[in-house]
């Protein structure tokens, strides 16, 4: 690590959340051990995929001042798309970088440590949990990430003790307890819930997945990849599939949740009852200030660099909406790991002073009993779907086309397929019906992009 001065009065305050694979901290080259390239205080609000990446891209680019992430659970930052795939994880295998590499580099991690308040006038931010105080920033990167959309109480008609949601570590141990051996019913059939009902496969008595779309993955993938997915793996495994319908009616006793009663008639008995109904972004702290949110979904609003409409407030992770440069520049907001990788160094270099565009390409994978599925793109607005290989045997390419233009691409058993395609967009190919049905596997298109000097 190249040597940085203490006395620095700038501090970067990084408050953060998500999740991701980091990188290695790179070494100084010779000659650069007394450079000082950069003073200032930043703060990181939330210690997450994004914010830990934007804390080490500081060092890495020989940031002088004081460097804080701010966590609001009592763990260093970990990986937390495996909680879903392995409830029951060991927190301490699980963390992204360990406190001692944090400490090396001299990055301040404040476990415990709820934001309250952010006065950017003053450029401060208060803080409460394991201590309560108020830190002075230059810079500021929001990365507070998304928290789980919740029954409201009104609904369920009471508050019940064994409905479960799952965001944290913590939530992930407490559902494993609760349901091994047991009766588990999932609300929701999208990542969170697909994969959970395939981790309980063996473990729980029964599994019964209650559905508002007729097949799993059905915004993701699509009606025919989410019907072979649930034919081919989870109809195998004696996982109950509920397609279209909604809960009208709970009942239980003495705040214990038994059965609910669904739209078509049915009625699902269980012990545990899993919510995953989606996520919204962590902004409530942030909706009575000054900083530009979307008026609806109340993503905070950032421009290509993650800068926000305050100068020195920068944002990074799935609680921002941002341009999408492979996809036109639409507005977005996106949970992938990669993109809070990159979205964490963007912001980091923009506080450093080497603005640099974010120029990712949306990339994802999940694994169904050891089935990876990988998918490259931006989905939204699809309107045809061409697929290659078989989907009764689990290896094929989707491909999904919005007016002719191949936005997204989704494989199984057809590496690298879905790689080439991310790479194909991230050098600007426009990719049409005709020539993916003409090459497929694209090692064509591939070999005539590559070819080209860029």
């Amino acid at each position: 690590m190249c040597k940085r001065s203490s006395d620095s009065p700038d501090t970067v305050v990084i408050i953060g959340g998500g999740e991701l694979a980091v990188s290695a901290i790179q070494t100084c080259q010779p000659g650069q051990g007394n450079q000082r390239l950069v003073h200032s205080h930043t703060v990181y609000v939330v210690a997450g995929a994004a914010g830990l990446i934007c804390a080490e891209t500081l060092r890495k680019e020989n940031f002088a001042g004081k460097v804080i992430l701010l966590a609001s659970e009592d763990y260093a930052p970990y990986d937390r798309p495996k909680l879903s795939k392995a409830l029951d994880s060991d927190g301490t295998k699980i963390v992204l970088r360990k406190e001692d590499f944090l400490k090396e580099h001299d990055i301040d991690l404040r476990k415990s440590s709820k934001v309250e308040s952010i006065d950017f006038d003053q450029k401060t931010v208060s803080i409460i949990g394991a201590t309560n105080e108020t830190i002075d920033y230059t810079h500021l990167v929001i990365a507070v990430g998304q928290r789980v959309r919740q029954l409201a109480e009104s609904v369920t008609g009471g508050k019940w003790n064994n409905i479960h949601y799952l965001r944290t570590l913590d939530d992930a141990k407490a559902l494993h307890e609760a349901a091994n051996g047991k009766r588990i019913a999932i609300l929701g059939s999208s990542f969170i819930g697909m994969e959970v009902a395939a981790y309980f496969v063996g473990k729980a008595t029964s599994i019964t997945v209650i559905s508002r779309t007729r097949v799993p993955y059905q915004a993701a993938f699509g009606p025919e990849v989410g019907e072979a997915i649930k034919t081919e793996l989870f109809d195998k495994k004696g996982v109950t599939f509920i397609p279209d319908v909604s809960i009208e009616a709970y009942t239980g006793v003495n705040e214990v949740l038994q059965s609910v009663r669904l739209s078509d008639g049915t009625t699902v008995e269980f012990d545990v009852l899993l919510a995953g109904i989606g996520t919204v972004p962590n902004t409530d702290f942030l909706h009575n200030t000054s900083l530009s949110l979307h008026p609806t979904t109340k993503a905070l609003i950032v421009d290509e660099y993650m800068a926000t409409n305050i100068p020195y407030v920068y944002g990074a992770g799935d609680c921002v909406e941002f341009p999408l440069a492979s996809h036109d520049n639409v507005r977005c907001t996106i949970g992938h790991w990669n993109i809070a990788h990159s979205q964490g160094r963007t912001a980091a270099l923009s506080v450093v002073g080497k603005r640099k565009p974010i120029q990712s390409v949306p990339y994802f994978w999940t694994t169904i009993f050891t089935k990876s599925i990988r998918f490259a793109g931006f989905g939204e607005g699809v309107s045809d779907t061409f697929i290659h290989g078989s989907l009764n045997g689990l290896k094929f390419v989707a491909y999904y086309l919005r007016e002719g233009r191949v936005v997204g691409a989704a494989s199984l058993m057809y590496d690298p397929v879905v790689s080439r395609f991310a790479e194909l967009l991230a050098k600007g190919a426009v990719i049409t019906k005709e020539a993916v049905m003409e090459d497929p596997e694209l090692t064509k298109t591939a070999e005539k992009v590559f070819a080209v000097p860029h």
